[in-house]
Formats: structure tokens, C-alpha cells, sequence
């Protein structure tokens, strides 16, 4: 367990230096999985997806994250994206519209027929 802190330690002292550094991200999350502390690694992986969301193994590497945590919803909604990756396709569009998504449906299911 000692050498994957001492992987943590040396990946938060990179992000401190910059904390856009993607690589660093990713492999702090690696090691928090490793040492079995998948909070962490769940946040440091969706920390690595927002920085390069079009990143296939990121999203690989969340989706494994939330299925270590037993989050199964969120696991499969992380390989569908890493999916789209694969096929060459982007899903920095997809997520956008995702999070704006759910406002503009209800927007529509408030104006559609027999709406008052």
C-alpha cells in the first residue's frame, strides 16, 4: 500500500504545479483505485474527463471507478461514452447536451399538447 502512496503524493504534487495536467489526473486516479480508495479515484477520474473529455481511456477508467463503488448506472453511461470514443466519434458535444438536455425537455414536455 506504501508505494501507491507514494504514487498519490507525487501525482497531487504535479497537480499542484498544474492543475489542468491531465496525465496526472488520470494516474491519481489509477492509484486511488489501487489503494482502494474509490471516492477519490471517482472524483480525480471525472476531474481527467473534464479536463480531455474526448479521452477514451478516461472515460474507461471512470466507468471501472464507478463500478468499483457499485454505482452500475453511472459505470454503463461511462463505457457508452468511452464506446462513441472508439468508434472515432466526440463526446464533449454529447455531454454538453447532456447537462443542458434535461432543462430543454422539461421546456418541452411543459409546452407540448393538452399543456395548460
Amino acid at each position: 500500500m506504501a508505494e501507491f502512496d507514494r504514487a498519490i503524493e507525487a501525482y497531487r504534487k504535479a497537480i499542484e504545479l498544474d492543475p489542468d495536467y491531465f496525465d496526472a489526473w488520470h494516474a491519481l486516479g489509477m492509484a486511488y483505485l489501487r489503494a482502494e480508495r474509490v471516492p477519490e479515484a471517482i472524483e480525480a477520474g471525472k476531474r481527467a474527463v473534464e479536463i480531455n473529455p474526448n479521452d477514451m481511456l478516461a472515460h474507461t477508467s471512470l466507468s471501472m471507478y464507478y463500478l468499483k463503488a457499485g454505482d452500475q448506472a453511472a459505470a454503463e453511461k461511462e463505457k457508452g461514452l468511452a464506446t462513441v470514443l472508439s468508434w472515432g466519434g466526440k463526446v464533449d458535444q454529447l455531454m454538453a447536451e447532456d447537462a443542458t438536455g434535461a432543462a430543454d425537455g422539461e421546456d418541452e414536455a411543459d409546452s407540448g399538447p393538452g399543456a395548460s
